[in-house]
């Protein structure tokens, strides 16, 4: 099969309502900045006649900027007639990737209609709070149905409000620049100088537009209840908002800090450009939310090694860290002043968290990648090649049937030998020469996963592979080594060191890989022929030699 990978640009448009500094415009934003724009190009359509706060860097970046009506009932008509318009008038198009949620099914439909063919809607919120606009938005929600041809998402619970129970739904990292958000002791001194914050004070901080679903005031209520048993603490906003809701509910923020009388302990910054450098300055996070798609603020406070402190509505899959403290949304702010405070004297680790953020997969460099190659088809090419070589070769199927029953065979044999050491997961086989040693240790082997000939898995420790993952010949897997230091020693007499090895779902291995001890390799991951692998590799990445 031809491949449909060329040297020819792909040229994306991106659909959202503005480009302002939030979550889902951020993400976006990360994305364009390290996508290679040579082989990418994205151009994006906004729902807002104002200039977004991102709109000058997206035409530094070399992209356009075009200015379309709102998607109101009342100017739906309008919009799909300017939209139908555009599509006309710009018929360069390969993919259109909206970030609309459900009001994408008008753009979608027409895009279909113009023969696009590569249509992706992107859900980013979760919503709980029952209104008319939450009705509205089930009913458009229906309407969605077999606009799109790939449905992405920031978050598991954000799928499922969008695409239901739908199993193709990619979960899309809300990725950030981890060596941009990382602990830097000179930058936190500075920002804290500039903000008038001492070594002494406690300064909680908080990022987010003004909305609802940020819940402002309960934050308010709790941060007063703090200040009454430390005095010597600060509360820092940093968000903003243009539209009337967004102005008319900063009004009453600012009205709630004079009724706690906190107009000195509360200090506002507005949207600011540098959260790398302003975000330094915080001791301790906190996001009570009371609605959370993936906020990407929590990520990037992670990876600068901030204390974390939010709601229960926040999913718990953006604890990457394992160092976010959830608490329920209903805790009064006096229990929840205390749990805060309770955070002043943990320990954290800075460096090692934003570790982990980038072992999580959340750096964008790695992200960026991959969306090059759902933007160019790559992935659904090797998808529709894999359906073609699925073949109904008699032969074929019966050299299958032949390596699934060697492989029971030698299941049962190795559950005789190694007993609840071994774990291998149904329609998990092998070719010839597979070996599996256990000595002490123990393997876990997940569900279909493939061995080709003369693959080994050598177990002092642990060792654990997920559901899906290929070996192509000859890989070897190990969770010790030998020791060497002692010179006077020979180093069979040395013994060895230990590390768990851990190896995610549906990764493919080439020809020749060996994955040394103490490695853990995300999910999705691509290792490259004759690659040694000697350091975790994040979720979704592929590596060469």
């Amino acid at each position: 099969m031809e491949s449909q990978t060329s040297d020819k640009r792909i040229n994306v448009l991106v659909l959202i309502t503005a480009m302002d500094r939030a979550g889902a415009e951020t993400m976006m934003m990360n994305y364009l900045r390290h996508i290679d724009r040579n082989k990418i190009h994205m151009d994006f359509v906004l729902n807002r006649e104002y200039e977004s706060d991102y709109e000058k860097e997206i035409k530094e970046l070399g992209s356009k900027v075009y200015h379309l009506s709102p998607i109101y009932p009342n100017t739906v008509r309008e919009y799909k007639k300017e939209f139908k318009k555009f599509l006309k008038e710009h018929p360069n198009y390969d993919v259109i990737h909206s970030n609309l949620e459900e009001r994408s099914a008008y753009p979608l439909a027409i895009a279909k209609k113009a023969g696009i063919d590569l249509r992706i809607v992107h859900a980013h919120s979760n919503l709980k709070h029952v209104d008319i606009k939450y009705i509205f938005r089930l009913y458009l929600r229906k309407k969605l149905r077999g606009k799109y041809t790939h449905s992405f998402a920031c978050s598991r619970g954000t799928a499922k409000w969008l695409f239901g129970d739908d199993k193709k739904t990619i979960i899309v990292r809300n990725a950030i620049d981890t060596d941009e958000f990382k602990y830097d002791e000179n930058l936190r001194k500075k920002a804290r100088e500039e903000l008038g914050i001492d070594d002494d004070t406690l300064l909680i901080g908080h990022v987010g537009r003004f909305s609802y679903e940020k819940n402002h005031k309960y934050l308010l209520r709790t941060f007063a209840e703090v200040n009454k048993m430390k005095p010597n603490s600060r509360l820092v906003l940093i968000g903003g908002g243009k539209n009337r809701s967004e102005l008319r509910l900063k009004d009453e923020i600012i009205k709630t800090i004079e009724e706690l009388n906190l107009q000195d302990k509360v200090i506002m910054l507005g949207v600011r450009d540098d959260m790398p450098y302003i975000m330094q300055a915080i001791d301790i996070f906190a996001l009570p939310s009371l609605s959370e798609g993936f906020p990407l603020t929590l990520m990037e406070a992670q990876s600068l090694g901030l204390k974390c402190i939010v709601s229960d509505n926040v999913p718990k899959e953006c604890n990457v860290t394992g160092e976010v403290k959830y608490l329920s949304a209903n805790t009064p702010p006096d229990e929840a002043a205390w749990e805060l405070l309770l955070l002043k004297d943990k320990k954290v680790d800075p460096i090692e968290m934003n570790r982990k953020v980038k072992a999580a997969g959340y750096d964008i460099k790695t992200n960026a990648m991959w969306l090059e190659r759902v933007y160019s088809k790559a992935i659904l090419n090797e998808q529709e090649e894999n359906k073609v070589l699925k073949t109904n070769d008699r032969r074929m199927k019966l050299m299958k049937a032949w390596y699934h029953l060697k492989a029971k065979i030698k299941k049962l044999v190795y559950k005789i030998i190694y007993g609840r050491r071994l774990k291998i997961g149904k329609g998990t086989t092998w070719r010839h020469g597979f070996h599996i040693t256990i000595e002490g240790g123990q393997v876990e082997i997940g569900e279909n996963c493939f061995f080709n000939n003369y693959c080994s898995i050598n177990s002092l420790k642990k060792v654990t592979i997920g559901d899906g993952t290929i070996f192509g010949s000859n890989c070897h897997i190990y969770d010790h080594n030998h020791r060497f230091s002692d010179l006077e020693t020979s180093i069979k007499a040395q013994g060895y060191t230990l590390g768990e090895t851990h190896i995610g779902k549906h990764c493919w291995f080439g020809t020749n890989v060996v994955v040394l001890k103490g490695v853990a390799i995300g999910d999705n991951c691509v290792i490259g022929a004759g690659v040694v692998v000697s350091e975790d590799v994040p979720e979704g990445t592929i590596v060469g030699r």
